[in-house]
């Protein structure tokens, strides 16, 4: 089995701002995005759970992978458009079985 190396992007953030890191991602390349609930965290703040800030403050994992020259552009785009915003950026190496579905 022939693996190929990729970047993972995971953008943790506000749900009202998954709406704008999908079309950012989109504009810039990247495919197949996967959002996630975030339930529970830890912030400089202490801990917060999706019980205590109520639906317009859950938290959300908005994951793509994508090539690594592209990673850098998609991450960049998402960073200016959340400096204003509370969220968390993850770029990590991985690899892929189907290459040609990134």
């Amino acid at each position: 089995m022939h693996v190929h190396p990729k970047k993972k992007i995971e953008v943790v953030v506000e749900t009202p701002m998954v709406r704008r890191v999908l079309e950012i991602m989109k504009e810039h390349g990247g495919t197949g995005a996967t959002v996630l609930p975030i339930l529970r965290g830890q912030c400089t703040s202490g801990d917060w759970s999706d019980k205590d800030l109520g639906s317009v403050m859950d938290m959300q994992m908005v994951m793509v992978i994508t090539g690594p020259r592209r990673a850098v552009v998609i991450s960049e785009a998402v960073y200016e458009a959340l400096s204003d915003y509370r969220c968390m950026i993850l770029i990590s190496d991985v690899e892929v079985i189907r290459n040609e579905n990134f």
